[in-house]
């Protein structure tokens, strides 16, 4: 039995500890383990994923371990978590990808319960272009289950990213070259049994209806705040999915007639009778239209996502800050279950507008850290809104007149950040950031209700 590592380190990533001092353990696997760390010289937060120390020496799991890290980085989409390194260090693989602070959809089911289908629908429709572009790519996922999608952030909002393709299968139509990826092999069951598809678990070919059966499931499972199909043995849950008849029948009564429809079709025991491509059940669920490499035409694959009216969904509380170009407003949700957020609308009389526009979009499919993060497009009363993170913070001015200045050796990792900011913008094409002190925001970790308002609570 092997002892986990007081410190670990491997390359330029250095493994985080919590409050007790024990290793930052994000999550274990199979394959391997990954942990919360940081990048010795950059400073980047990051989930460094490390293959187990008892698979070191086996060749065909190091190559797995390999494979997932280069299916994940084909795949460069806003829902996708996003790879950023591979190395070996003494051995030992690892991989650093975007951190994800909010937990995995498993852990929000549970501190949150059933959620409504106007929320589920929302979820559905971040995950399938996503979905689609790795199938466009020719890969299945083949592990789609709530604990392999995350939560981009832990301050309320709801932006997903897929991971895990430590079981990801090049599709057999699509040329397993075109994605230097091998095939893995068959003849033995490879998933969840939770969410697997019947084919899956009959150990049969797999094509792109398979992932999109696990996603229905997945949703299904946000539905009732848990497994659809209640707690039982591997062997029983297998035995109740493939001897039911249909799964529509066991979804919930008050479910809405389009949820009831869309999430029938998905769950279909027979393929033939499901949706075929990701495509179709966001055409289903918006009447709009996604290319071939599931992003959409016009504009982007995030704005297939939520351009839809967010007065169905939010309600405007106040104003927040306005520019020349926009205007930042505090929203509430309108249906239980569904957090606040806020929505930058850009002035349709400003002549900024289409630049304006043009860099929420660029910012919008970035992966930024420091930037004020848009995570999907939509309508506010017939304009153009993007959501972006609550504003639950106060300002550098309000640090100002607190501190009086900042100091290069008292206050150095502020000012790290900032030029780190200005890197993060220049990097995704957008010169000339304004560095007004009342614009750039601190950020706090703890709940809304503990964060500071006003100058006075600041200063207390």
């Amino acid at each position: 039995m092997n002892m986990e590592p007081s410190e670990l380190e491997l390359g330029n990533y250095r493994v985080l500890h919590k409050e007790d001092g024990s290793l930052w353990m994000l999550g274990r696997g199979g394959y391997g383990t990954t942990y919360k760390a940081e990048h010795k010289h950059l400073g980047r937060i990051c989930a460094l994923k490390v293959i187990n120390d008892n698979l070191m020496q086996d060749n065909e799991a190091r190559r797995r371990f390999l494979q997932e890290a280069q299916a994940a980085a084909l795949l460069d989409h806003p829902h996708i978590a996003r790879i950023h390194d591979f190395g070996e260090a003494e051995g030992i693989f690892y991989y650093a990808m975007t951190y994800c602070a909010g937990g995995d959809l498993q852990e929000f089911s549970k501190a949150r319960g059933p959620q409504p289908w106007s929320v589920v629908r929302e979820l559905a429709l971040q995950l399938l272009p996503a979905l689609g572009m790795a199938h466009a790519k020719g890969l299945l996922h083949r592990d789609l289950k709530p604990s392999n999608i995350m939560l981009a952030d832990d301050d309320g909002t709801v932006s997903l990213r897929l991971i895990d393709f430590g079981l990801v299968k090049v599709i057999a139509k699509h040329d397993a070259a075109s994605t230097n990826l091998m095939l893995t092999q068959d003849g033995a069951f490879l998933g969840n049994p939770l969410t697997a598809s019947p084919e899956q678990l009959r150990e049969e070919e797999l094509d792109e209806r398979s992932d999109l059966f696990s996603l229905g499931v997945t949703l299904w499972y946000l539905l009732v705040g848990g497994s659809p199909f209640g707690e039982m043995s591997t062997a029983a849950l297998v035995h109740q999915r493939l001897s039911a008849d249909s799964y529509e029948a066991m979804l919930p009564e008050n479910l809405e007639p389009e949820g009831r429809q869309v999430l029938a079709r998905m769950l279909a025991k027979n393929k033939e009778d499901r949706f075929a491509v990701a495509e179709e059940i966001i055409q289903a669920l918006t009447g709009g239209s996604v290319g071939s490499d599931g992003r959409e035409d016009e504009p982007t694959v995030v704005s297939a996502v939520s351009m839809r009216d967010w007065s169905e969904i939010w309600e405007i509380q106040e104003q927040l800050k306005k520019f020349i170009y926009g205007t930042y407003y505090a929203c509430r949700g309108k249906v239980a279950g569904i957090p606040g957020t806020t929505l930058f609308v850009p002035d349709s009389r400003s002549p900024y507008l289409e630049t304006v526009c043009k860099h929420a979009d660029t910012v919008m499919n970035a992966d930024t850290r420091l930037l004020n993060a848009f995570y999907q497009k939509g309508l506010m009363s017939g304009e153009v809104a993007y959501v972006c993170p609550p504003f639950l913070t106060g300002s550098l001015q309000c640090l100002l007149q607190v501190a009086g200045s900042l100091s290069l050796q008292k206050h150095r990792p502020v000012l790290q950040q900032i030029a780190s900011a200005v890197d993060e913008s220049m990097a995704c094409g957008i010169p000339g950031v304004e560095l007004d002190v009342g614009d750039l925001l601190i950020g706090l970790r703890n709940p809304v209700e503990d964060a500071p308002q006003s100058d006075e609570e600041w200063e207390r």
